[in-house]
């Protein structure tokens, strides 16, 4: 099995582009409009055709070719043609888009010293995610229902379709191509930040006065956690493109004092989309935001980010925000935890503090003081820096004592320390007189 998923990896780009390619051309065949079928008659017969009857859900069909006159005007008899067209309700994407939600939580990363980062995909985990999966996507039909098989679920992926969605799934995911190293995909990515896309095509938040826009990367606080208490999800980041008046149009609606909601996507189980509604917490000057001009596009960049992730305050929680890869950048976190905590912090402890921050220590009674929030395109932790006797039992083991031992905590909220030297737009009316409304 490992070296016919070796040789599906090798292949990755070509599976990829081929089925995609497929998918088009029976699209532009069946168009009601600019009917084209010679590419529907290529991929017929192409001889890797059988990639897409046996693994990917396409069917044998019958299509005319496209109405035309000869030479002397007269209408000539539509002729038919054999192609291969995806089932109806296209249900093997549906089936890899699961998997692919599944198969990012076996992502294994491993921060380097010199700032890149590694990441590992154990085959075993994603193959047993995948026939589980194939079980529950196509279970066995009993035997009086086989003539009459649901519609869109005839052509089921044969059972040695794995290598094949494997090289499919992983040249579909965005970023430096995989490679397989002892039974285990890995990849090295670069420095931060950046170091990964959302993906190919943004999907777009809208206000409550439809305006729509492009969205790479959002991030909230569920309802009535942590230090949300409302009954509604807490924006945290949010990463816009489109033309600048409706990216106004967006920071009057979220930023300003009128705290409107905004619907962002996500996909939900069942791979479609769907939308949770937030908005920002209450008060005055609790968003920067930043506006950049793309002249490739002629379109701009909008960020709109919470305040304490550049501006923590003593003794109070703050967002620390990450690209989708999930590795903290411990240089920043430093920065934010010395402003915020009230007991001292050594660069040299990063890794420390983080390993053992992010879990919880069921021994010495210590919850998670990183807690991971909602996000899609990046990855957001909310750091619980006022929980002064959890964070004295991390601090005194990183400073060589015992994690029985509470510190002594320090300092006063008397001016709010940057974390770095910030230039963004003001907040408008957030610091104005005008009430804020809840």
């Amino acid at each position: 099995m490992t070296s016919t998923i070796e040789t599906r990896l090798e292949q990755a780009q070509e599976i990829y582009s081929f089925v995609q390619s497929a998918r088009n051309a029976a699209s532009t065949a069946t168009g009601q409009f600019g009917t084209n079928d010679v590419p529907a008659r290529t991929v017929y017969a192409d001889e890797r055709a059988a990639w897409l009857t046996a693994h990917f859900g396409f069917v044998k069909a019958t299509a005319l070719t496209p109405q035309r006159n000869d030479e002397n005007g007269n209408r000539v008899e539509q002729g038919r043609y054999d192609l291969l067209m995806p089932e109806d309700n296209d249900h093997v994407q549906k089936f890899l888009s699961a998997w692919d939600r599944e198969n990012t939580k076996f992502v294994e990363s491993v921060h380097n010293a010199d700032g890149t980062l590694s990441q590992h995909l154990p085959i075993a985990s994603v193959e047993q995610s995948w026939q589980q999966l194939h079980g529950r996507h196509y279970p066995p039909a009993p035997s009086y229902y086989v003539r009459h098989q649901a519609p869109g679920k005839q052509s089921v992926p044969t059972a040695d379709a794995f290598p094949f969605h494997l090289a499919y799934a992983m040249t579909e995911w965005v970023g430096l191509p995989w490679k397989l190293e002892d039974n285990t995909l890995v990849r090295h990515l670069p420095k931060m930040p950046l170091r990964l896309p959302k993906s190919r095509t943004p999907s777009s938040v809208e206000t409550e006065q439809r305006v729509r826009v492009a969205c790479n990367a959002w991030a909230f606080m569920p309802p009535e956690t942590l230090e949300n208490h409302s009954p509604h999800p807490m924006l945290v980041y949010a990463s816009l493109i489109g033309q600048q008046k409706e990216l106004l149009a967006v920071k009057a609606s979220i930023v300003d004092a009128k705290r409107g909601i905004l619907s962002i996507p996500f996909v939900n189980d069942r791979g479609n989309y769907a939308y949770h509604e937030v908005r920002r917490r209450p008060g005055k000057g609790v968003f920067h935001h930043f506006v950049e001009y793309l002249p490739e596009s002629d379109h701009y960049h909008m960020v709109m980010q919470s305040r304490e992730e550049l501006e923590p305050k003593v003794g109070m929680g703050f967002p620390h925000i990450v690209g989708a890869d999930g590795a903290p950048d411990l240089e920043r976190l430093f920065k934010q935890l010395d402003v915020a905590l009230r007991l001292p912090v050594d660069p040299s402890w990063m890794e420390q503090i983080w390993a053992m921050a992010t879990v919880a220590d069921v021994a010495t009674n210590r919850p998670a003081l990183i807690v991971k929030l909602t996000s899609s395109g990046c990855t957001a932790f909310w750091v619980c820096a006022d929980h002064d006797a959890a964070w004295s039992k991390i601090i005194s083991v990183c400073a060589g004592g015992t994690s029985g031992v509470e510190m002594e905590v320090f300092g006063e909220l008397h001016t709010v320390a940057q974390v770095e030297e910030i230039v963004s737009e003001a907040d408008g009316d957030d610091d104005s007189d005008t009430p804020d409304e809840d």
